[in-house]
């Protein structure tokens, strides 16, 4: 199971601690809004089921905006 453990959504994007079955992952984004948080919770959830490296998770996510 994957699910945000702290977030922070604000002008200028959001960012979020994700508890993911290997540990936790920080990740920031561009992105505004809660709603976009639902997004990256579910493509966190998908790099880690596909084992992905947390640092690809981690820039792919960075990379949106």
């Amino acid at each position: 199971m994957v699910f945000p453990s702290e977030v922070e959504v604000g002008w200028d994007g959001l960012q979020a601690t994700f508890a993911t079955p290997q540990g936790t992952l920080r990740v920031r984004s561009a992105l505004l809004g809660r709603t976009n948080l639902y997004n990256v919770a579910a493509a966190v959830a998908v790099g880690v089921a596909l084992e992905i490296p947390e640092e690809a998770i981690r820039r792919g996510i960075g990379s949106l905006s």
